[in-house]
């Protein structure tokens, strides 16, 4: 089971946010990701947040299952989303719209993917990228061609990439190291194992795919 939240970052090209809700079990908006499909003429399935940034006023659909938070809480909205997603037993989690605006938030968001990468499967995209936390062993399905980068959030030991221009073999990464910036896949698929260690790869997208 897939489940898509909208999240209330920068806006999302809608030709690209129409193609994942079609393969979304459930749609989830998050406080001011209503802003969001509402421009795109989507209707949620839920919309949950505490509300306070969300700029629409709106006549709902009796569709819509609202999950109202308290403004005064332990955790963000994106984080309370996640977590109810678990309760109902999704397998897949898809967060768009979640870069951009305060870097705060922003950092907050991508350190979701390290905290909830063990429990399901759990991406961050848009348009132009995705970002996921790598397991020790991955096979990617990318676009040939595609510029993808790995940023390591602890020491990395036993690096190895295969089907890239810059294959590497046990290589050892040090937290903070610009050295898997910016590289290239030759191929539909990429290998990479790492034997110890956390890395997020970020995958840069064609922009003509949603022009």
């Amino acid at each position: 089971m897939r489940c898509l939240i909208v999240a209330s970052g920068d806006s999302v090209n809608f030709d690209f946010l129409k193609s994942e809700v079609a393969v979304a079990d459930v749609v989830i908006a998050v406080d001011g990701g209503m802003d969001i499909l509402a421009k795109a003429n989507i209707v949620p399935t839920i919309w949950l947040g505490d509300m306070d940034s969300t700029r629409l006023d709106y006549q709902l659909s009796e569709s819509i299952e609202i999950v109202k938070l308290n403004r005064d809480k332990d955790w963000t909205d994106l984080e309370a989303a996640i977590e109810f997603a678990l309760q109902r037993r999704f397998t897949q989690i898809v967060i768009t719209a979640v870069f951009g605006g305060r870097i705060d938030h922003f950092l907050t968001n991508i350190s979701l993917l390290q905290k909830y990468s063990d429990i399901v499967k759990i991406k961050m995209l848009d348009e132009k990228q995705t970002v996921f936390l790598l397991v020790e062993e991955n096979i990617i399905k990318v676009k040939k061609g595609s510029t993808f980068s790995l940023i390591p959030l602890t020491d990395l030991k036993g690096v190895t990439i295969k089907g890239a221009k810059y294959n590497t073999d046990n290589l050892t990464v040090e937290l903070g190291s610009s050295i898997c910036q910016s590289n290239l896949a030759l191929s539909d698929k990429l290998e990479i194992t790492i034997n110890k260690g956390k890395a997020l790869i970020v995958i840069v997208k064609e922009e003509k795919l949603f022009s």
